[in-house]
């Protein structure tokens, strides 16, 4: 609390100029003189020395608890190790490039994948593929965040309850066993649809063994219009691929041959 000078003015500071804080402190209002005297607030003045010591202990007692509780907050402890051997390829702070594709119904956009110690960074077009010329599509770009969706599936489980990995393939080698018996029988595979050598080869390992389930591919938005009107004028199933080198101008009506539309 700040003293109050109770002493009587000396006689420089009566003849002295006279400095002030406020216009309160000029006409020296008694709210003024009443907040000068509680500068810290009615509490203040109201702590004797037994309600401050008791606080003290309170306060002691609440920092020892919060120790106590606090160290099953810390982050779990992770040992990090050098690699023994360095991995094939990658050099610190230069990038490692990937060819793949991104699927778009049945049709692939063939990628080029910047990675940086392993994590991918940066999508662009494969230049090796001619009739791309080396172009991408902006669902192809942003499909580079799904590796990183904080929605995305970090766990094995069923009926709601946690799996380890084992009892994850456990469960399937279960499954498997399951429908051997009746080769699939009252099984069905929905999948969407891909141009993929390696989709292939697993769908027809899987019905080689499942000669009875059911492998259907959907697409939310279907191109089968457009093979059905190239089969017409063609007579043969044929998928159209359009040469716009030297058109002038497009009119386009129901689609997006620039947009969402296979080979865009």
């Amino acid at each position: 609390m700040k003293p109050i000078n109770t002493s009587p003015p000396t006689k420089a500071e009566q003849s002295g100029p006279r400095y002030w804080r406020s216009l309160d402190d000029l006409s020296q209002s008694p709210e003024f003189l009443e907040q000068v005297h509680r500068e810290f607030g009615p509490e203040a003045s109201e702590m004797n020395e037994v309600d401050r010591r008791h606080f003290f202990k309170i306060m002691a007692a609440s920092f020892a608890l919060g120790g106590v509780g606090f160290t099953g907050c810390r982050r779990p402890e992770s040992k990090i190790l050098p690699h023994s051997k360095g991995p094939e390829y990658q050099v610190p702070g230069r990038p490692l490039y990937y060819a793949t594709s991104y699927s778009l119904r049945g049709e692939s956009i063939p990628l080029l994948v910047e990675t940086h110690a392993g994590r991918p960074t940066k999508i662009e077009g494969n230049d090796d593929f001619k009739g791309y010329n080396g172009g991408t599509s902006l669902k192809a770009q942003a499909s580079l965040l799904e590796l990183y969706d904080p929605d995305r599936s970090s766990r094995y489980s069923k009926n709601g309850a946690n799996l380890s990995k084992e009892e994850a393939l456990d469960a399937l080698d279960g499954l498997r066993q399951t429908i051997s018996a009746s080769k699939g029988e009252r099984v069905g595979i929905l999948v969407e649809k891909s141009s993929s050598p390696t989709r292939l080869r697993l769908k027809q390992a899987f019905l080689k063994q499942f000669s009875n389930a059911l492998w259907a591919e959907y697409e939310p938005v279907a191109s089968d219009d457009l093979q059905s009107a190239a089969a017409i004028v063609a007579g043969a199933n044929l998928k159209p691929n359009y040469d716009l080198s030297q058109a002038k101008r497009i009119l386009c009506v129901g689609g997006d041959f620039l947009g969402d539309d296979p080979g865009a």
